[in-house]
């Protein structure tokens, strides 16, 4: 999965911004936004039946199955969010465990909580090395989405 963040971003969310709803799981995808060309982006719906039926008869077990517990983090996080808010503990063991699908180290570079309303959580942001290329990243969640994007070192 390290390959899906190298000099680009990803994005998982259902494009349900703040509608106050019950989030629907049917439409949540992966978002690939590509730094080379600029300005083109993939969609990866999670849920489409076609793409997992080809997916489950090339793939291995123990593949499908991090796929399946990174796809049930996602869904939990952004479900939390949007249901009761989160704590800033549990925003910062969402990045740790995010990091680690994606071979980042676990340590925060830097963290940023921002707080709304009734000191609920509306975002946290992280930023991670990657132990190999020293490479920065940043994990940046709200209840709308979960971004993922590479950085600039500096």
């Amino acid at each position: 999965m390290k390959r899906l963040i190298k000099d680009q971003n990803i994005k998982f969310d259902t494009h349900q911004a703040g509608d106050r709803q019950k989030i629907n799981l049917n439409g949540l995808h992966l978002e690939k936004i590509l730094h080379k060309p600029k300005g083109i982006k993939l969609k990866f719906h999670f849920f489409d039946s076609t793409a997992s039926e080809k997916q489950n008869s090339n793939v291995n077990k123990q593949l499908l199955k991090k796929k399946e517990e990174f796809e049930q983090l996602i869904m939990d996080t952004l479900q939390r969010y949007h249901r009761d808010g989160i704590t800033e503990k549990y925003a910062l063991k969402t990045a740790q465990n995010i990091a680690s699908y994606f071979n980042l180290n676990k340590d925060f570079v830097s963290k940023v909580i921002k707080y709304g309303k009734n000191n609920s959580i509306i975002e946290a942001t992280t930023i991670q090395e990657d132990a190999q290329t020293h490479k920065r990243h940043s994990i940046k969640q709200t209840k709308k989405d979960i971004t993922i994007s590479s950085r600039r070192n500096k």
